[in-house]
């Protein structure tokens, strides 16, 4: 059986790997994005318009934008 999908958001590696290791030890499945554009990337890059993952979590301060505007991003598009 197949975990959950989540797209980690973040970009310290030290965090990255207790949060995926932790995660994916309880069953989740995690894809991790270091950016905004990763993550932008993974959400809606596809020819799927729904967004593949149940869960989103998202650092706050990024080297390229905020976690905030994805979530705003991913609610402007009604996902």
């Amino acid at each position: 059986m197949e975990g959950n999908r989540l797209l980690l958001l973040e970009d310290d590696g030290s965090l990255i790997d207790g949060l995926q290791y932790s995660l994916e030890k309880n069953g989740f499945r995690v894809e991790v994005a270091r950016t905004v554009a990763e993550g932008r990337s993974l959400l809606f890059g596809g020819s799927r318009e729904e967004i593949p993952y149940e869960l989103l979590l998202l650092d706050v301060s990024l080297p390229d934008g905020t976690g905030f505007s994805l979530c705003e991003e991913v609610r402007r598009r009604g996902s």
